[in-house]
C-alpha cells in the first residue's frame, strides 16, 4: 500500500483551515537551514527570524501559497537580500526590489527563506564560485548540478518546499535530476524575466 504524496495544495489548505499553524512549515525550514546549510552550503543568505515573523502574521485570507517556504536562486532580484549572481564583483549588491516572479510568489502568500548558491553568473554545470564556494548534494557525493544546484540542494534537504531558479540550457532540469526532484522550464514568455539576470525563472520542487 502506498501513500499519496502531500502536495503544496494540500499543505496550503491545512494552513488556511488551521490544521497547520501559519508558521509551521517555515519553522521546519528554518530548523533544516540551521542544521544542514553549514554542511551543504545550499543557501548563501537567509531571512530566519524575519521569515518566521512574516509567516506568523499571515492573515489566512485564502492566498494560494499561504505559509509555503520558498527560496530563490541568487540570479533573481530580492528587495531585502543581496543579489550577487555568485560573483565577487557584485558582493553585497542589492537590487532594492523583487523580481516579478519573486513578487508574485510573495503576493500569493509564500514566505521567502533565502537565496541559493549558483556558479558565477550561472555559467556552469556544477555549483561552485569564488565568493561562496561549492554546494554539496544532500543525496550523496555527486554534484548537485548547475546552475540552479543550490536551489535543488535546498529543496532536497528540506530548507524550502519550492524555489525559483533559471534555465536556458538545462540549469533547472539538470540539478533537479541530480537531487531527485521535479524541475520545470516553462514556455518562453510564461514567466516574466524582469529582475532576472538570466532567462526563464521557473520553479523547482
Amino acid at each position: 500500500m502506498t501513500t499519496a504524496p502531500v502536495t503544496l495544495r494540500d499543505l496550503t489548505a491545512q494552513v488556511r483551515s488551521g490544521e497547520l499553524a501559519n508558521d509551521a512549515l517555515v519553522k521546519s525550514a528554518v530548523d533544516q537551514i540551521e542544521h544542514r546549510n553549514g554542511t551543504l552550503n545550499a543557501l548563501v543568505c537567509s531571512r530566519g527570524a524575519d521569515a518566521l515573523a512574516e509567516a506568523a502574521a499571515l492573515d489566512g485570507t485564502g492566498r494560494p501559497l499561504a505559509g509555503i517556504p520558498f527560496t530563490v536562486k541568487d540570479m533573481l532580484a530580492t528587495a531585502d537580500l543581496p543579489t550577487t549572481c555568485g560573483s565577487k564583483t557584485l558582493e553585497d549588491w542589492s537590487a532594492g526590489t523583487d523580481a516579478t516572479a519573486v513578487a508574485r510568489m510573495r503576493a500569493a502568500g509564500a514566505i521567502l527563506m533565502g537565496k541559493s548558491n549558483c556558479p558565477e553568473f550561472a555559467l556552469g554545470v556544477d555549483t561552485i564560485n569564488e565568493l561562496f564556494g561549492r554546494t554539496s548534494n544532500p543525496l550523496g557525493e555527486w554534484t548537485p548540478g548547475g546552475s540552479s544546484g543550490g536551489e535543488a540542494a535546498a529543496i532536497a534537504s528540506g530548507m524550502s518546499l519550492v524555489g525559483l531558479g533559471s534555465d536556458y540550457g538545462g540549469s533547472i532540469r539538470w540539478p533537479a535530476q541530480c537531487a531527485g526532484l521535479v524541475g520545470l522550464r516553462p514556455t518562453v514568455g510564461r514567466v516574466p524575466r524582469s529582475g532576472s539576470s538570466q532567462p526563464f525563472p521557473a520553479p523547482i520542487r
